[in-house]
């Protein structure tokens, strides 16, 4: 199964945004509207849930044995992988207009403050709190193979931006 992440175009993002959430957002080479107001993306590369796989193995967003178990479950729930894909992309556009807003000293738009907000409620719901050694942290259920994981630690870091540094 590794071999089914390994040698993707997302396995070698540059990661020089300095935050997960960040290097997600840069994801793609670049954007542009077009003159019809279309959003156009160039460079892309996460072209489906391996991809954001690859993606989130390659930037420690997941470990590998986390990535491989997925990556055998998506296999079976084909569907669901396609649609936590698909919201994993409009996470990433929401949050470039979230990060964009901010350096424009700008309101953020409400639509894509409910996307974080949405994909903040459902990856709250999959973890609790335990106690470390020296302090508390926030915890995936470990059983859980949740197709959804790579979506959430990427909110979970945008927030965790937001709030604590901006």
């Amino acid at each position: 199964m590794s071999n089914l992440l390994d040698g993707r175009a997302a396995s070698g993002v540059k990661l020089v945004g300095g935050r997960l959430c960040l290097d997600f957002v840069n994801s793609v080479g670049a954007r542009r509207v077009s003159t019809d107001g279309e959003l156009k993306i160039r460079d892309e590369k996460l072209w489906d849930y391996i991809d954001l796989l690859a993606w989130a193995r390659h930037a420690s967003a997941l470990t590998e044995s986390e990535s491989k178990k997925l990556a055998r479950e998506c296999t079976s729930r084909a569907t669901e992988a396609a649609n936590v894909f698909h919201r994993a992309l409009r996470l990433r556009e929401s949050l470039y207009g979230i990060f964009r807003a901010v350096l424009l000293k700008r309101k953020a738009d409400r639509l894509h403050l409910d996307a974080l907000n949405e994909e903040l409620r459902l990856a709250r719901t999959a973890e609790h709190l335990v106690a470390g050694r020296d302090n508390f942290a926030w915890q995936w259920q470990a059983a859980d193979p949740s197709l959804d994981r790579a979506v959430w630690v990427v909110a979970r870091s945008a927030a965790e931006l937001l709030r604590d540094v901006i």
